[in-house]
């Protein structure tokens, strides 16, 4: 039986190399199609994005509706002196289409964990706009959210916390995938938690009583890296760099360029168009979105497989339709402004 999974292991490592190669046959025959005369592989490939186009019907509206409360969260941040910076698919958007990848329908930004805890408190001040923070048992992490008030628009911007590090490097990242391993077996063990799968969609909401034991774990799980020996620290004096706090999903790569950056890299902040709005990012927002996702012009690999981050049934719905639209048509008017 020991041989016959080692034989279906060396199979399944030969059929994914196989695929890897097929793949980047196919690709170059794209690029080599798609090239016009005497174009570079490079300009044909930027001319591919940047002719792209947007997204249609509904989820254009929908995105054009987003970025109007990406622009207000701004004015939320600077209103408050809170620091943010669009981070993940929004930056490469940003970069890359100045504005919302064409199948994307969500928003991303990093923000410094203090400034997300503040931000949670000012926003009671605010009758326009509400935070909501839930726990959810699928990704097994702490979901923030900058949203309107008014419950019918599905709008929202994803909030991640980012902490300080003293250095940035392999040790730095090794280290907050401990933390969060760690995090993740305390939560799998404790039989108290099994509430949290019957909740629908295995979400918790923050301000519940029962999700007091859960907060417990991740807030363990951040004063660990923050104690004694720990990477982060609250010294803005001695950073050297940001990573993305443990409290926010897995790295889905084993080198800590995906979740972590040098302070350099990102301060000075900078203000880019996404979408009409200018926008805080990185100081070195290309080079960030490289860290992150690799070549930027390398054909995506997600067209038509991207995850809805909202039902888009809720589209249909004529109350939602109708303030999606006035939300689309104020940042439409703030631009030509």
């Amino acid at each position: 039986m020991r041989d016959e999974v080692g034989l279906t292991r060396i199979w399944v490592s030969e059929l994914k190399e196989a695929i890897a190669g097929l793949d980047g046959r196919l690709t170059l025959m794209f690029w080599e199609g798609y090239r016009r005369g005497e174009e570079s592989s490079d300009e044909a490939r930027e001319r591919f994005f940047t002719t792209m186009g947007t997204a249609r019907a509904g989820l254009r509206t929908y995105q054009l509706a987003s970025a109007q409360l990406l622009s207000e969260f701004d004015a939320f941040c600077e209103k408050y002196g809170l620091t943010y910076s669009m981070v993940s698919g929004t930056i490469l958007g940003a970069v890359r289409h100045k504005g919302f990848i064409p199948w994307d329908d969500d928003l991303d930004v990093g923000m410094p964990r203090k400034d997300i805890e503040r931000a949670r408190e000012l926003v009671e001040r605010e009758d326009r706009y509400r935070i909501t923070v839930r726990y959810d048992r699928a990704m097994l992490c702490k979901q923030v959210r900058f949203c309107y008030a008014d419950e019918s628009v599905p709008c929202f911007v994803d909030l991640f916390y980012y902490d300080l590090t003293r250095h940035v490097d392999t040790d730095t990242f090794v280290a907050r995938e401990a933390a969060r391993e760690d995090l993740k077996a305390a939560l799998g063990k404790d039989e108290t938690l099994a509430f949290w799968d019957e909740r629908e969609n295995n979400l918790v909401e923050a301000d519940v009583p029962e999700a007091a034991a859960i907060a417990t774990h991740f807030d363990r799980a951040v004063q660990t890296l923050y104690g004694e020996g720990g990477p982060c620290t609250e010294n803005e004096d001695e950073a050297a760099g940001v990573i993305l706090g443990v409290d926010n999903l897995d790295a889905l790569v084993d080198h800590h360029d995906w979740y972590q950056v040098r302070r350099e890299d990102i301060l000075p902040l900078q203000r880019i168009p996404f979408e009409g709005h200018l926008i805080c990012a990185p100081n070195h927002a290309w080079k960030c979105a490289e860290a992150h996702y690799g070549d930027l012009f390398e054909l995506p690999k997600d067209i038509g497989l991207h995850f809805d981050h909202f039902s888009h049934d809720l589209l249909r719905d004529e109350r939602t339709r109708a303030a999606l639209t006035e939300l689309a048509r104020a940042g439409s008017q703030e631009d030509e402004g």
